[in-house]
């Protein structure tokens, strides 16, 4: 999007904002896309830690653990591209797409070689400080990016890296207060200056805290949270945990630490995968315009729906004028002076009226014997005693019944008798976990039959492919895969309409050749310039920029002159898509 001064140049908190929001509006199973493939990876990366830290077989055990923590880690990263993808869908307005075992599995290839490469080249940009940022980036927008058509994965790592150096504030402010890699980084410099001297924590403290201020609050949070629910069992419910019996020591070793870093990564890391796909979105629409295109869209919808309501009120209002002409033209019974006056005071008796009516004075002695303060509150408690009656009569009954219920009837106290406050509070908490798993029960019930319907409906929607109008100059090469335009060309040769067909022969080539990387579709580029970009890409093939230029100046003669086409031509233009169809196939 751009204004008469530029382009819009948003700042992290605008960007952290909006992916929040976006996080927000998402749909369930958009949040399930990003939780199925990264809680089995923590979970996974907990246990092999307590385990290669504290187990007595961990020698044994390494390499397998090891095994399948990469395997957990490619799962990961698959399952971040879904989530990713998702939110870029939802951006754009498009329905979600299907996700097969071999999308996936292109995924994987592209994300692998990748993202495995990273595990060691971020630690080490933090020894170079300016490219923290970038490189962080460059690894999100990976992500952010794949979609899992294809798999070459060099212009997806280009468009990446170009990505990765737009609006560096903006990318240093995002990567500050949402990177999961700075918060580790606080966290392993606050222990070790604890482990070499716990003088030197005085001093390292705040530069930890500084590195990532927003991971450390909901870092904190989240240990305060793990530590109070063990207490809170035990001090409510009687229970006993190894947390409350390990004392201080369950929260000083290295186990508690990972639990808590992992669950702030589950927690911060969707957040930076969101802004990240905002910041590649934003990007790319500065030369697509797909931002436009969605406010207009959504402008659209909003301008409908704003004739539709103004319509419906426009013909709710002409019963109620017509019931209103009716009721004007009828004529009135006569009514009697007595009846008449009966009615209006009825009326001036209503509550809406009694403004008007004289306002009751209490005798002079009754005034006198208490102060506007006293007055005041024993009209209060005249008001609501007969509420608190109520409640407390009601609570009594409940409690009498639930004492009833869970204490057997020979120990059942006389009313008005004392019992144990605790087992009260006992039966109430297990009353109020009852709830709540009826609650969660019907929520989750709710979620899945959602997402079947929404699974089923978009795949019958689906079953016939619309084909678009051949004649229409604003259709592009990307509105059919090549095979269908090839499909359509065959039909159209066949039905005598010639003209139609060498368009739709040259929107399959174009097609293809966008499809093999060799081009990029865009609206605004004329056949020349296809020419010339393919030129650039396919230099050291002769062969295939010869047929490709003769199928060009073809085209133009027949589309955009006045040349007839003859089976002849049709045929040695087919000819040439072949020959180009072949050779981009070999390169």
């Amino acid at each position: 999007m751009k204004t008469k001064h530029g382009p819009v140049r948003r700042s992290a908190l605008e960007i952290i904002d909006e992916a929040l929001h976006l996080v927000r509006l998402a749909p369930a199973s958009t949040l399930a896309a990003y939780y199925v493939g990264a809680v089995p990876f923590v979970v996974g990366l907990l246990f092999f830690w307590a385990d290669m830290s504290r187990g007595a077989f961990a020698y044994q055990r390494c390499f397998g653990a090891a095994f399948g923590m990469t395997v957990l880690f490619v799962w990961l990263k698959v399952w971040q591209t879904v989530y990713a993808r998702r939110l870029v869908e939802q951006l754009a307005g498009a329905m979600p797409s299907r996700w097969g075992p071999s999308r996936l599995l292109g995924v994987a290839l592209v994300q692998l070689p990748v993202q495995g490469l990273g595990l060691l080249l971020r630690p080490l940009s933090l020894l170079a400080v300016p490219m923290i940022a970038p490189t962080y980036a460059f690894y999100q927008n990976m992500t952010a990016l794949g979609d899992g058509a294809s798999v070459r994965g060099g212009s997806l790592a280009r468009r990446a890296w170009r990505h990765a150096f737009e609006d560096p504030r903006q990318n240093w402010g995002v990567a500050w207060l949402l990177s999961p890699w700075l918060l580790a980084l606080a966290v392993l410099l606050a222990v070790g200056s604890f482990r070499v001297s716990p003088v030197l924590t005085v001093f390292t403290v705040p530069v930890a805290l500084a590195l990532s201020p927003f991971g450390w609050a909901l870092a904190f949070n989240i240990a305060l949270t793990l530590r109070a629910i063990p207490w809170m069992l035990h001090y409510l419910l009687g229970t006993q945990t190894i947390f409350t019996l390990s004392g201080r020591y369950a929260v000083l070793n290295t186990t508690f630490l990972t639990a808590v870093c992992g669950l702030t990564y589950l927690c911060l890391d969707p957040l930076a995968k969101a802004a990240y796909t905002l910041r590649c979105f934003y990007a790319d629409a500065r030369k697509d315009g797909k931002d436009l295109i969605v406010e207009l869209t959504h402008a659209e919808h909003m301008k409908r729906a704003g004739t539709l309501l103004m319509l419906l009120v426009c013909l709710a209002a002409v019963p109620c004028a017509a019931a209103a002409g009716r009721e004007t033209g009828a004529t009135a019974p006569a009514l009697t002076s007595e009846e008449l006056d009966d009615a209006i005071a009825d009326v001036i008796r209503r509550p809406e009226y009694s403004w008007r009516l004289p306002r009751e004075r209490l005798p002079d002695d009754e005034n006198a014997k208490e102060g506007v303060l006293a007055a005041f509150f024993r009209k209060l408690g005249d008001w609501l005693k007969p509420a608190f009656d109520w409640l407390g009569l009601q609570i009594g009954r409940f409690f009498r019944w639930l004492w009833g219920l869970l204490t057997p009837r020979a120990e059942v106290p006389p009313h008005g008798a004392s019992h144990d406050w605790r087992r009260s509070v006992q039966a109430g908490l297990f009353l109020l976990l009852a709830v709540t798993a009826s609650v969660l029960a019907v929520f989750i019930f709710r979620v899945f039959a959602a997402r079947r319907h929404a699974r089923a409906t978009p795949q019958e929607a689906a079953a016939l492919p619309e084909i678009p109008d051949i004649l229409d100059e604003e259709v592009t090469p990307d509105a059919l895969p090549w095979d269908g335009w090839l499909k359509l060309a065959a039909e159209l040769a066949d039905r005598g309409e010639l003209r139609a067909a060498v368009r739709a022969m040259y929107l399959a080539c174009l097609a293809y050749l966008a499809h093999t990387e060799r081009i990029v579709l865009a609206r605004h580029k004329s056949n020349r310039e296809y020419l010339r970009e393919l030129t650039r890409h396919a230099r050291n093939q002769p062969a295939l920029l010869e047929a490709f230029a003769q199928n060009v100046r073809t085209f133009d003669r027949v589309w955009y002159g006045m040349h007839a086409v003859s089976q002849q031509m049709l045929e040695s233009f087919r000819h040439n898509n072949d020959r180009i169809l072949q050779r981009a196939q070999q390169a």
